[in-house]
């Protein structure tokens, strides 16, 4: 049976020690046994001398002194040996205990070596890494581009830097709390870094900023390739964050080495530039570098630049999807505009409409938009494709121009556009100041074949019992988005939903809602009796060109297409999960 390691007698250090303390008491013996055998011997010489010499004494005592001469050098040889082996053992054990002592101080050498390794290994990821999301972040991402940047200038190749900011991000940080806006920071960093190759180098700068450095890139339209799948990646709808089903859309604005950069630094400020450019242009955008949009990000528009002439030249129509909840399919469009503004790219309404009333520009521009959405019917009816209603916001300043009607029948038939693919939309607030003036007007379009449309219902106190709209045909109400911001899915936000809805419906009109954003607030209006929607949860504001695509495929954007409108129970369980 073997002794444990903590009983064990001899180690690899006491061997050296065990031998030569072995020789020494085998040389020891040695020399007792040959002293005791010459002793013998002796004695045998000196009875024999005795005997012989009993004549001579001064020889024996000779012999005596030479006896005990040689005794004591024997036994001085011994001392000596007994000692030396003593010394021996001595400095064998003091060496054996320094050796061990050596050997333990090595060993806390090696764990607090290994301890202090792993430390810095952890300081090091946490000085190069984001805590949230594991990305790198700012300052580790600067040193990797400019590693990279260096490179590709050696192999001829080019590289591009993408700045991505996520919409909506401190909207849903304030509704839906930190711990949401962490998971869907964490979502969004899985999805970059699974979507891109490894190559690339992703990381988070701070917040909802994330920079991206495509390396080894060899085509221009790779980039873009590249940019249009992170907008499609980001997009998705983020299904379950802590029970939040939630969406959003990224801004990317990309810069290009060495067309718009060949150091780090002017790469990242020119894509932070051309984000701000993207998300100018609308949710969900991503835009190129343009020298000539301005030297600061972000900078304010010169809204001097709004004139007549501009608004000529530079008004631009965008149409987002309105969709029923019943199939959902896309019913209509409601056309937006947009300032393409020289230097900043596309501005949205809030940013110059308010200069545009001051300078009175709204007739004007309410007539423009009207023109080019009557224009745009008329040539995706020459390409062939199913038209969709569009519907047109008009303010107090066109209605008062009783030649509108007679401006508008002519270019419907110019365009050759029925009257029923324009749907006229009045804001709310403008209502309690309808004069018979305006009234007439309105009843006048409805005669032509629009559809006339209250838009954001909510924000006055007139309601639909004013005796102001009893002559006025309105077939429709839009709800105002701030009831849809609200939505947390409970049976509270119901009520007042379902009173609009129930009172809008005995007045015999449709309930539409915009500003929908999230799966609690598409479940909350569906139960509430809401016939349309449309928002970012189903879809931004799209240019003509991309709505060109869209009715060539309605649904591609509908996160809910599979939905059978004559199958109840499949709808049942597609809003099961999301209450």
């Amino acid at each position: 049976m073997s002794l444990p390691p903590s009983e064990s007698h001899v180690t690899p250090s006491m061997l050296p020690r065990v031998g030569i303390a072995g020789f020494a008491l085998l040389l020891v013996l040695a020399v007792w046994l040959l002293t005791v055998w010459q002793l013998d011997e002796l004695e045998r010489l000196y009875q024999m001398l005795e005997q012989a010499c009993r004549s001579e004494p001064d020889l024996m005592l000779n012999y005596r002194e030479q006896r005990d001469l040689f005794l004591a050098t024997v036994l001085g040889l011994t001392l000596i040996a007994v000692s030396g082996l003593g010394w021996l053992l001595w400095t064998l054990r003091r060496r054996d205990e320094y050796l061990q002592a050596l050997q333990r101080s090595e060993t806390r050498n090696l764990k607090l070596l290994n301890s202090l390794r792993n430390e810095h290994q952890h300081i090091l990821e946490a000085a190069s890494r984001d805590h949230l999301t594991g990305l790198y972040n700012r300052r580790l991402f600067m040193e990797l581009a400019h590693s990279h940047l260096l490179g590709s200038k050696r192999q001829g190749r080019f590289a591009a830097v993408c700045f991505i900011d996520l919409d909506r991000f401190k909207l849903i940080n304030d509704t839906l709390g930190h711990k949401v806006g962490d998971l869907l920071l964490q979502e969004v960093a899985r999805r970059l870094d699974t979507g891109l190759r490894e190559s690339d180098i992703v990381s988070r700068f701070g917040g909802d900023e994330f920079v991206v450095m495509l390396t080894e890139v060899r085509r221009h339209e790779d980039v873009e390739t590249c940019a249009r799948h992170l907008v499609e990646a980001l997009s998705a709808p983020y299904a379950d964050l802590e029970s939040h089903g939630l969406s959003t859309s990224p801004s990317i604005g990309v810069a290009v080495s060495p067309r718009d950069g060949v150091d780090i630094e002017t790469l990242v400020k020119h894509a932070d530039m051309a984000m701000y450019r993207a998300k100018r242009s609308g949710r969900g955008q991503f835009a190129f570098y343009d020298p000539r949009q301005g030297n600061e990000s972000g900078s304010k528009p010169d809204l001097s630049l709004l004139s007549l002439q501009a608004l000529q030249h530079q008004l631009r129509v965008h149409y987002q999807p309105c969709i029923s909840l019943r199939g959902y399919m896309t019913t209509g469009f409601e056309a937006l505009v947009r300032w393409d503004c020289p230097g900043h790219g596309l501005i949205e309404p809030d940013g110059f409409l308010d200069v545009a009333k001051a300078r009175g520009l709204m007739p004007e521009l309410g007539y423009r938009v009207l023109e080019q959405v009557v224009h745009q019917l008329s040539q995706w009816q020459e390409q062939g494709l199913e038209l969709l209603p569009v519907s047109v916001n008009l303010g107090l300043a066109q209605l008062q121009n009783p030649e509108l009607v007679d401006w508008l029948r002519e270019r419907l038939n110019h365009y050759r556009v029925a009257p029923g693919l324009i749907q006229i939309e009045i804001n709310d607030q403008f209502l309690d100041q309808l004069g018979p003036i305006e009234i007439r007007l309105l009843e006048a379009l409805y005669g032509l074949g629009l559809e006339l449309v209250i838009d954001d219902f909510g924000c006055s106190e007139i309601g639909l019992e004013h005796d102001r709209l009893e002559g006025v045909h309105f077939s429709r109400i839009k709800i105002e988005r701030s009831f849809i911001q609200s939505i947390r899915n409970s049976y509270d936000d119901n009520v007042i939903l379902t009173s609009i809805a129930a009172v809008a419906r005995r007045k015999g009109m449709q309930v539409a809602a915009k500003g929908v954003e999230t799966p609690d607030q598409l479940v909350c209006l569906k139960l509430s009796g809401c016939d349309e929607v449309q928002g970012f949860f189903f879809s931004r504001a799209l240019s003509a060109e991309d709505v060109s695509r869209y009715l060539i495929n309605p649904r591609f954007s509908v996160p809910f297409a599979d939905v059978d409108a004559e199958r109840p129970d499949q709808e049942e369980a597609l809003l099961q999960p999301l209450s």
